[in-house]
């Protein structure tokens, strides 16, 4: 394993670079407090979507099981609601802080 590293270092003239596999190699990179709050709210935005993806499984699930009972088929049917205007909200934010990062990049002194 050393053997494999020692020529993989040899080959590369000494240095490799390793890209972040979370933010990728065009974000910037994490500098102080701006950099963890750009990282901390992309991962919020990550699990909330999975989060929505989940509950629109469950409620597809509960409108497919619900057997012609109003009542679950009416529950399935507000979780969807709330589910996709969730979505929305995600999207929204996902948008705004895209924006905002775009234009705060530069004025934070980030390195891409």
């Amino acid at each position: 394993m050393l053997l494999l590293l020692w020529t993989l270092l040899a080959e590369s003239g000494g240095s490799i670079k390793l890209t972040n596999p979370i933010m990728g190699s065009d974000m910037p990179s994490p500098a102080g407090f701006g950099g963890i709050w750009i990282t901390a709210s992309k991962a919020i935005l990550a699990l909330s979507s999975v989060g929505a993806v989940v509950m629109l499984i469950w409620a597809g699930f509960t409108w497919l099981t619900a057997g012609g009972e109003k009542e679950k088929i009416s529950s399935a049917q507000q979780t969807l609601v709330w589910v996709l205007l969730g979505l929305l909200v995600i999207i929204g934010a996902y948008a705004f802080l895209n924006t905002l990062i775009g234009t705060l990049v530069g004025q934070l002194g980030f390195t891409s």
